[in-house]
């Protein structure tokens, strides 16, 4: 069952961040509805409070560690399998931040920048992209 296994390699991925880019690349053996499939746990993961885990450091101010892994594999993932079904992501990303949430702009902007090629997403502050129009 491929959702099984999917969970799984999400789990592996968002506790050891250095297996992003080599899984991305055993992707491209896989058929386009497993591809698909994949998309679907990664929204999954990405939703996954209800878990018990918490998408904030201690800190209160920073992202996860498990949720920094997810925004980069994000990222890599749509960046490498372009006919990915992308709309169910972007209307969760539509649905949380018109709730008010914000942790997951973190996934929307490694979507982006990596994904869509836009480097400028890096910057921090409106000021500094005002300022490169």
């Amino acid at each position: 069952n491929p959702l099984v296994v999917f969970t799984l390699i999400l789990n592996q991925i968002e506790s050891y961040d250095n297996l992003i880019l080599m899984m991305v690349e055993t992707f491209k053996f896989m058929g386009v509805l497993s591809l698909d499939v994949m998309g679907y746990c990664l929204l999954v993961s990405l939703g996954g409070e209800g878990e018990g885990r918490n998408k904030v450091k201690d800190d209160g101010v920073n992202p996860a560690q498990w949720l920094s892994s997810l925004e980069t594999f994000t990222g890599a993932f749509y960046k490498r399998f372009t006919d990915v079904e992308l709309r169910g992501l972007l209307t969760y990303f539509t649905r949380r931040l018109h709730g008010g949430h914000t942790l997951e702009l973190g996934a929307l902007q490694s979507l982006v920048k990596m994904a869509g090629g836009y480097g400028f997403v890096d910057s921090e502050s409106t000021p500094s992209l005002s300022a490169m129009q």
